[in-house]
This record gives C-alpha cells, sequence and structure tokens, in this order.
C-alpha cells in the first residue's frame, strides 16, 4: 500500500526560498526546542534515574515477553510439524503393513491354490486310473460279447439243416 505525500505549495520564486528571513526563523525555532529540552547531564536526578531504569526494565520485560511469545509460537510451530510428520509416517508404516499382509495373503491364497490343484490332480488321476479300468472292463466286456457272438454266428452256420435255414440264437 502506497502513500501519497501530501501537496506541498511550491513556491513561485528562488529569492523568497533562500530568503535570510526565512533562514532565520527556522534558526529561531531550533533554538527554542533546545531550551525546552536541555540535553542531559552526566549527574541525572533520581526522578530521571528512575525513570530511565523503569523505561530500560519495562523495555526489557517487553523484549523478554516478545521472545517469550516467538518461542512459544516457535514450539507450537514445532509440535505441529512433529504431529503432521509422525502422522505421515504412521500413514506411510499402515500403508505398507498393508501392502506386506495382502502380499502374505496373497501368497497364502498362492499356496492354498496350488494345494488345491494339486489335490484335484490327484483326484483326476485316480478318476483316469479308474476310468481306465472301467474302460480296459468294459473293452474285455465287449470283446468277449463279440467274441460269443462270432462263436454263436460260426455254431449257427455249422447246423443249418437241409432247408439252409439257420437257428436264431437269442
Amino acid at each position: 500500500y502506497y502513500k501519497r505525500k501530501a501537496s506541498v505549495p511550491k513556491s513561485r520564486s528562488k529569492s523568497r526560498r533562500n530568503s535570510p528571513l526565512r533562514y532565520q526563523k527556522g534558526m529561531t525555532r531550533i533554538e527554542e526546542i533546545k531550551e525546552r529540552n536541555p540535553p542531559l547531564q552526566h549527574n541525572p536526578s533520581n526522578v530521571q534515574a528512575c525513570s530511565s531504569t523503569n523505561n530500560d526494565s519495562n523495555a526489557s520485560e517487553v523484549k523478554i515477553q516478545d521472545l517469550e511469545r516467538a518461542c512459544y509460537g516457535l514450539n507450537a510451530k514445532m509440535n505441529h510439524f512433529k504431529r503432521k510428520t509422525l502422522s505421515n509416517q504412521l500413514r506411510i508404516k499402515d500403508y505398507a503393513k498393508g501392502i506386506k499382509e495382502y502380499a502374505e495373503n496373497l501368497q497364502a491364497d498362492q499356496d492354498e491354490l496350488r494345494q488345491e490343484v494339486g489335490n484335484i490332480l490327484y483326484k483326476l488321476d485316480d478318476e483316469m486310473s479308474l476310468l481306465d479300468n472301467d474302460v480296459d472292463i468294459r473293452l474285455s466286456n465287449v470283446e468277449s460279447s463279440v467274441f460269443d457272438l462270432i462263436e454263436a454266428k460260426l455254431k449257427a452256420d455249422r447246423r443249418k439243416g437241409w432247408c439252409r435255414k439257420s437257428i436264431r440264437i437269442i
């Protein structure tokens, strides 16, 4: 925010600005101020000493309070930063823990899946062996029935009589 200066009326002539009368007025004002506020003596009075010590102690108290406020503010900021950092660390730890648990669960699921697949393959192998046995039995049954039919046919061909009609085998 920029504050404008109040406009100062300009004097019209240079001679008026640098006039000795104006210079004298300024000097008289300075002298009046000096007379009103004399410079401090080397041995100040008790009242002046007390007021200066009070001002010094008040100034030091104000500085101490300002420093205490600044320290309190810094302490609060540090605590907030620590809490935030700790919160982030805990969040990261929880995330890592979740990933680890997920990996362990995934590993356990994979182990269970492997075991189930192994059991299924074992059962399938057993079933296939039983099926192979059943197929072998069935094939042997079919073969035996085919052989039986062939034998019956041959017997029937031998028994044909003079009318050339074969005896049916049921």
